[in-house]
């Protein structure tokens, strides 16, 4: 026999013989410990929704994700699969939330699913506590720490950041007349005053805009051009806490035309 076939054989018996060695370790425990352990050994956390750095426009954010530790059940054979594992109750997994900007915390709805899977006789199984935190917000940025705490006392820790900005006035309308035009919007809640943007530039900016501090529902705008379209953006403000900017919306000032008789 030649030497490079030799080698090939003894590669392939070295080989045999280390994948012996794997299934039969499996058959008797997990990698992570023998049949007798059966505690998670960490708690992480996932698909954590919104992103952090998130700007919302309401005083409360609901968030939502999911907190998993794995388990080691007894192990099972090469060619079999692992044995049914119940995960805790709600209580065992505690999962809370802490606004540290206002100092308000809660506990968040919870939802359990497990899934298990073996590879020759390695099983692995996931407790996934499916959480929902509905937390209320201060203007400005809000840091938010989520916490879950498994039975044995160990625990993981999720930071994000969330800023609440007021909403900009919605359902804007220009009505135009003779020389002027009416603005009305719809008010935002908790908004304390507004502020109205004016130019004859459909590309207006409102850097490149006048502005009109302080206006109420309906505001009208005196001494415009007849014939000439104008344009018009808003923001609201809570104190110091502005909007972004509204949707543009336009008029055109004239003579407003009345049918008083029609002969058809």
């Amino acid at each position: 026999m030649r030497f490079a076939d030799m080698n090939r054989v003894y590669i392939f018996i070295t080989a045999t013989v280390l994948l012996l060695l794997v299934t039969l370790t499996l058959m008797n425990g997990c990698f992570f410990g023998d049949d007798s352990d059966s505690a998670g050994y960490w708690i992480y956390f996932e698909e954590i929704e919104p992103e952090s750095g998130t700007t919302v426009e309401t005083d409360s954010v609901i968030i939502t994700g999911q907190t998993s530790y794995p388990e080691r059940p007894p192990t099972s054979d090469w060619a079999g699969e692992c044995p049914y594992i119940d995960c805790p109750a709600s209580t065992v997994m505690q999962v809370s939330w802490l606004n540290m900007t206002t100092g308000v915390s809660g506990s968040a709805d919870q939802e359990i699913r497990n899934s298990c899977w073996t590879f020759f006789g390695w099983c692995r199984c996931e407790c996934v506590h499916e959480f929902t935190a509905a937390v209320p917000l201060a203007l400005g940025d809000n840091d938010i720490k989520i916490t879950a705490i498994d039975g044995a006392g160990s625990s993981e820790s999720f930071t994000m950041s969330v800023n609440y900005q007021p909403a900009p006035p919605g359902n804007i309308t220009a009505v135009a007349n003779h020389g002027q035009v009416t603005i009305s919007w719809d008010p935002v809640p908790g908004a304390t005053s507004y502020d109205l943007y004016w130019s004859t530039s459909r590309d207006m900016t409102i850097d490149a805009a006048d502005r009109i501090i302080g206006v109420s529902s309906p505001y009208v705008l005196y001494g415009l051009t007849d014939y000439t379209p104008y344009y018009f953006l808003m923001k609201a403000y809570i104190n110091n806490f502005e909007s972004r900017t509204s949707d543009l919306v336009w008029a055109v000032p004239g003579w407003l035309t009345e049918i008083v008789y029609d002969s058809n």
